[in-house]
């Protein structure tokens, strides 16, 4: 919930927002520019409509940068009890609706254990690189639509880049979801 009371935060140049920042006065400035003045407002909505895009996953790449540099002052232990002791970071890759951003965060591993990341079950990410509201735009879309419309719609109401065979994958697995919420949906039909 937002305060009605909250004040402005101007970023300093260590601050993971500044590029949101800077983004949103870079907006400013286009929509006071002579040229923006003689826009349609159709004109107008598809600029700010692209911009705003940016800078929501600015926003959001700023608070996952943030919430990258904690680390755990606990023992990480695993499903199968061993602990992980040696930290390194890694970096993965995530296709949102406003767009790519990257997560970096710490791992603990071991000679022969797989890799645990902490803030990847914080943030509850999904194995692979879609976020759980592109997976089920995904599903909704191909619930509708062609497989090759739905990338479409994906494409230009979000910023999310999904390609076919993706697009098929995550829309299988999301069926018996779908199907659920949905019984008479039909999958992509190709």
């Amino acid at each position: 919930m937002f305060s009605a009371h909250a004040v402005a935060h101007i970023p300093t140049e260590d601050s993971a927002y500044l590029s949101a920042y800077e983004h949103l006065d870079a907006i400013v400035v286009q929509l006071t520019a002579p040229d923006t003045q003689q826009m349609t407002h159709s004109q107008l909505e598809m600029l700010i409509e692209k911009e705003g895009r940016e800078l929501l996953r600015r926003l959001l790449q700023a608070h996952l940068d943030e919430r990258s540099a904690s680390t755990v002052n606990e023992k990480v232990v695993g499903a199968d009890q061993k602990e992980r002791t040696h930290r390194h970071l890694q970096t993965r890759h995530l296709e949102t609706i406003f767009g790519s951003v990257q997560i970096t965060r710490e791992g603990y591993g071991g000679p022969g254990l797989e890799s645990l990341h902490p803030l990847d079950g914080e943030l509850n990410l999904p194995a692979d690189s879609f976020s759980h509201t592109v997976r089920r735009q995904i599903a909704e879309a191909c619930s509708k639509e062609s497989f090759d419309e739905a990338i479409e719609t994906i494409k230009t109401h979000t910023g999310a880049t999904v390609a076919k065979r993706q697009a098929q994958e995550l829309a299988t697995r999301a069926a018996p979801r779908l199907h659920s919420i949905l019984p008479t949906a039909a999958l992509c039909n190709g």
